[in-house]
Order: structure tokens, then C-alpha cells, then sequence
């Protein structure tokens, strides 16, 4: 029998399967930003994925956002003076940021991104390296202009 349990590094990111197992549910945690993308929720997505991948009960991951209004409104902008200050500070965050991007779409198994609501540059990213997207009639897609060289 199978005893794979699974435990986020943080808890501004939840996981647990769904009644009968085969789903693994991954849910941005951090609603009071509208679940905008902090370090810890970076980090704690690759480690997620690697249990899930090798968990035969494992059919499907769900990503999805905690409250009402937004899947993801993007990172967390408040960590900016840290951890994007330096020149190495902003390297090893888009190395962090694309590690996780990276685990979701070279995932052996379906990932389905869950959108409601804001849906904003690294929610994008999040939803594009998913291989399904089911999104809300009331969902919002947006890129900063920043990242479009505006």
C-alpha cells in the first residue's frame, strides 16, 4: 500500500488529494495579496511535484488560488527590495522563479491551472506551464507592461 504523505515547505501553499487520491490539489495560500507569488511559494512547488511524480496514486494535479478573488496576481512585491535589490539577488530569484515554472511543465503526469479572478504576469506563467487551463467567466489576464518593454 502506498503511504506517500505530502507536506509544504510553507504555509502559504497547501496540498492534500482529493477523496479518492488521484487528484493532488495545490493551492496558492496568500489571499491577502490576492495570492501574489512570495520566495516560500516559489520554493515549495518543486518538492510538491517531485513526491507527486513518484506517488502511483497520482493522476492529476490541480493548481489553484485561495479565496475569491485571484488565482495569481503576480510575486509578491513586498519581497522586491530584498530579494530583487542586488544584481545576485535578482539572478537567483529568476533562477528560483523558473525551477518552479519549470517542475509544473516538465511534470510527468496532467496539471490543470484552476483560474479565478486575477490571473497576473507570474499567475501567466504559472497557468502556461500547466498542460490545462480552466478559467472563470470572471478571470483576468494580464502582463505588466514592464515585462512587455513598454
Amino acid at each position: 500500500m502506498n503511504t506517500i504523505a505530502y507536506q509544504s515547505t510553507t504555509d502559504r501553499v497547501k496540498v492534500w488529494l482529493d477523496k479518492d487520491g488521484s487528484t493532488l490539489q495545490i493551492q496558492f495560500n496568500n489571499p491577502e495579496r490576492h495570492n501574489a507569488l512570495s520566495v516560500d511559494m516559489w520554493e515549495g512547488i518543486p518538492p510538491l511535484l517531485a513526491i507527486a511524480a513518484r506517488d502511483e496514486r497520482i493522476r492529476l494535479v490541480v493548481f489553484s488560488g485561495a479565496g475569491e478573488k485571484a488565482f495569481v496576481s503576480g510575486a509578491d512585491i513586498t519581497q522586491f527590495e530584498d530579494m530583487r535589490a542586488a544584481k545576485e539577488a535578482v539572478a537567483r530569484y529568476e533562477v528560483m522563479a523558473e525551477e518552479a515554472l519549470m517542475s509544473i511543465y516538465h511534470f510527468s503526469k496532467p496539471t490543470l491551472a484552476r483560474i479565478r479572478g486575477y490571473c497576473i504576469g507570474g499567475g501567466v506563467n504559472v497557468a502556461m506551464s500547466c498542460d490545462i487551463r480552466i478559467a472563470s467567466a470572471d478571470s483576468i489576464f494580464s502582463i505588466p507592461a514592464a515585462r512587455l518593454g513598454l
